[in-house]
């Protein structure tokens, strides 16, 4: 019949118009979906970058973008890693969220990485022995895990003290391993299974604690910025650190002695998204020349992200208190978010800028 024709005629036009009308919807979602964002909570603001896939719950240790809430506030492992040059290259310091390094006996630097427990890494180390700073540091990211091997005087006193989760390879050796392709003590290597066990062990509670401000813009230029494509540091002899900024990748390579700093693990030379260089007062406190480094308090700072160089000050008003930097403006300066350097220098340390 020809109506029959026409009436068949319009519910195909009707389901057509509708299938357009749905891609259509569905092409302005995906657009708007990949508009930047502002997102804050409770470490402060992070501001992200268009990508193919949004976020909406960022982590509080290095600013990247995480599937739930619960993820936001993570639990961290921070592990000692030695830096004398017969324990390089060091295993693990390409996967650390955060990296930090200063001075100890003899005027050498150890590292202190931090990771995020749910993190898979191979091989970290070599393990080395605690000091009393880096325990001001691990306090700021909650109910932390602390792995180490030893430690000065002061610190295991310190350890015990303030009720440390700690596991210091002497007496929880089954979560470590001693390499025989070096000699000790550059020989005591961990991984992330045998951590993620020793928190699965715990009944330690998952503990809540503020990150830095996080953000994926490039900073403006102001009274407190300028371009900068490297900043060079001298702890001492066979301890010269470069940071060079690579266009290409927005990240700053690593370079000790002049020579690519590589992971063994990976063969990759390591890379940062933020470097900071935080100057403080660091004094010498006995005839083995331990160090005491000024964590609480004030000083100056230098922020390089994205090929910018920020000048400002470091405050830590209490002992769990976070760390922050600000600019010359009085402005919390947002880290890109990735991997961050925090490179802990003496006040009359050579730092040299280009």
């Amino acid at each position: 019949m020809p109506g029959q024709h026409r009436n068949t005629n319009k519910r195909i036009v009707v389901i057509l118009v509708s299938l357009c009308v749905i891609f259509i919807a569905w092409l302005l979602l995906r657009f708007f979906n990949l508009s930047p964002k502002t997102k804050n909570f409770s470490g402060g603001t992070i501001l992200t970058v268009a990508t193919s896939s949004q976020f909406v719950y960022f982590s509080n240790l290095d600013g990247v973008g995480v599937a739930e809430q619960e993820a936001e506030t993570p639990r961290v492992v921070g592990i000692m890693i030695d830096n004398h040059p017969d324990a390089r290259p060091q295993s693990g310091l390409a996967s650390a969220r955060v990296v930090y390094e200063a001075p100890v006996e003899g005027g050498i630097t150890r590292y202190f990485a931090i990771f995020n427990n749910d993190q898979a890494v191979q091989k970290a180390g070599p393990v080395r022995s605690a000091r009393p700073y880096f325990l001001d540091w691990l306090a700021e990211y909650g109910d932390a895990l602390y792995m180490h091997v030893g430690g000065s005087p002061e610190a295991l006193g310190l350890i015990k003290e303030r009720g440390i989760f700690d596991r210091d390879e002497f007496f929880w050796g089954s979560y470590y391993w001693r390499s025989r392709d070096r000699y000790a003590p550059y020989n005591v290597y961990t991984k992330s299974e045998r951590w993620q066990t020793l928190w699965d062990k715990t009944a330690r509670e998952k503990s809540e604690w503020e990150g830095w401000k996080f953000s994926g813009e490039k900073p403006a230029i102001s009274t407190s910025t300028s371009i900068a494509s490297s900043v060079a540091i001298q702890y001492k002899t066979d301890y010269a650190v470069d940071w060079r900024y690579n266009s290409s990748t927005g990240k700053f390579a690593r370079f000790v002695n002049n020579r690519p700093h590589n992971d063994p693990e990976t063969g990759d030379q390591l890379r940062a998204d933020t470097v900071v260089v935080q100057k403080t007062i660091v004094t010498i406190v006995d005839s083995y020349g331990r160090r005491h480094i000024q964590t609480i308090g004030s000083g100056e700072a230098i922020v390089f992200r994205q090929g910018i160089m920020i000048e400002g000050t470091w405050q830590k008003n209490s002992l769990e208190g976070r760390t922050r930097f600000y600019d010359a403006e009085g402005e919390e300066i947002g880290f890109t978010p990735g991997q961050t350097w925090i490179q802990v220098v003496p006040l009359k340390a050579r730092v040299e800028t280009k």
